[in-house]
């Protein structure tokens, strides 16, 4: 879920695999799934993020790839299917550097699709890749492959670093920016548990 400055927030609708406004006064969210088989038909969303200045949507779709819906509503526009030659087969998390318009995000594996997720965590798959889509040149580009599943991602306040959430490991990852350190991916944190999704709290913390 997202919201936009005029507060309407869209959400994934799972019954028909469509994202739709819902107002912020009467929320009302149907979860029916479909089959496997016609997700992949139609799309499945994971995430959503807003870029304000330009009132565009970006949605990560598991099966579609990297998609935007302008201002104004209408079908989604698909931005990229692939990077470096390779197709995405896993699309999940995605961010905004809200200050340069690019995208950040996610395929968790180039090896199982969201239908046969579980096969990541069984046969304890490192194909996940991070990856950045200029906006400007429309281009998506790999900045870290050979990860095991990676999940959502967060842009941080002063976009120098993204943090990764990795469900499998159960472990947190930084992938810097800028800086002395960019290019480099390291260990932020262990987890307790199996992270899915990841928050910046715009105060330096997750």
């Amino acid at each position: 879920m997202a919201a936009s400055s005029s507060g309407i927030l869209p959400a994934p609708r799972l019954d028909d695999l469509r994202v739709q406004p819902m107002l912020q006064e009467h929320p009302h969210v149907h979860d029916v799934r479909g089959s496997a088989r016609r997700r992949g038909e139609r799309g499945r969303p994971l995430s959503l993020k807003f870029h304000p200045k330009t009132g565009d949507l970006y949605i990560a779709d598991a099966y579609l790839g990297l998609m935007k819906v302008g201002p104004g509503g209408s079908e989604a526009e698909v931005l990229a299917m692939e990077a470096d030659g390779a197709p995405f087969n896993f699309f999940n998390g995605v961010d905004v550097d809200q200050g340069m318009g690019d995208v950040y995000f996610t395929d968790s594996s180039t090896v199982y699709t969201h239908a046969y997720n579980t096969g990541i965590m069984i046969h304890r798959d490192a194909a996940g890749r991070l990856l950045r889509y200029n906006a400007w040149a429309w281009h998506a580009t790999v900045l870290k492959a050979g990860l095991p599943y990676p999940k959502d991602i967060a842009l941080s306040a002063d976009r120098t670093h993204i943090v990764v959430a990795h469900t499998g490991p159960c472990q947190a990852f930084r992938y810097w920016l800028r800086g002395a350190k960019a290019g480099h991916y390291g260990l932020l944190a262990d987890l307790t548990g199996y992270p899915d999704n990841v928050r910046s709290d715009a105060r330096g913390g997750y």
